[in-house]
């Protein structure tokens, strides 16, 4: 019996003509070249980049490293050079007052510090700080001649005596201010702790001066197991130096 309906033929499949296929071939492989180079010249270029920015920052850190040695290291002979001086073991105002002329001298060959001073292990405090900007001397009240400040801490038994004493560039006494309300004592401070546990000359983590008010780190050498000599520097001459 005869189909009702004819059977429907294949469709021919179309195939592409040789030479297009030889195009498309080529234009794959140029493609996968092309992407196969990129990847390798950015790996390269990044590990040329990663290469010279790792040798770029050795030699920042290592030019910081001794920028911030040559700042420290003229501040730690100086300590051991003032440590020698007799009046740093002085046993009162009157013997202590001598270190005003080596001290400020120190102070004016050395614009980056912002202090010396000694502490004892009895609570006594002398300090000598030149007065540079006008900051300073509104917080402390100096007279407007004054170029450097001594600061004075005797202590018997319970009774503190407390002073500020200002000078003027050829060290001569113009003022005498009493500080009745003081209550700062030296052995309390990292300084003179860390400084009396060490043989060495220590460099504390940057703090908050106390009466400066300003943030640096300080130097400090034990003279003879007694006495801590210590020099101030702020940050903001630690920042010169990294800026440099």
């Amino acid at each position: 019996m005869a189909c009702s309906g004819a059977h429907s033929m294949p469709k021919a499949v179309r195939r592409l003509p040789l030479h297009v296929l030889i195009t498309l071939l080529f234009g794959s492989l140029l493609l996968l070249s092309g992407f196969v180079l990129g990847v390798f010249h950015y790996r390269q270029a990044s590990q040329i980049i990663y290469d010279s920015s790792a040798q770029l920052s050795a030699q920042i850190q290592e030019a910081v490293q001794q920028d911030l040695q040559n700042t420290f290291t003229p501040i730690r002979r100086l300590l051991q050079l003032l440590s020698q001086a007799p009046s740093t073991l002085g046993r009162d105002l009157d013997q202590r007052l001598p270190l005003l002329r080596p001290f400020s001298q120190a102070l004016r060959d050395n614009p980056q510090l912002d202090s010396l001073y000694v502490g004892y292990p009895d609570g006594d405090f002398f300090m000598v700080r030149p007065l540079r900007d006008a900051r300073l001397r509104t917080l402390l009240d100096a007279p407007q001649d004054a170029r450097f400040q001594v600061w004075s801490i005797e202590r018997n038994g319970r009774r503190i005596v407390s002073q500020y004493r200002f000078y003027d560039d050829t060290l001569n006494v113009i003022s005498r201010v009493a500080q009745p309300a003081d209550t700062y004592d030296p052995r309390g401070r990292n300084w003179f702790v860390a400084a009396r546990e060490s043989a060495r000359i220590i460099t504390t983590e940057p703090y908050v001066f106390y009466s400066s008010r300003q943030v640096g780190t300080t130097l400090a050498l034990a003279v003879h197991g007694e006495a801590v000599l210590a020099a101030d520097l702020t940050l903001a001459d630690l920042s010169a130096t990294l800026a440099r």
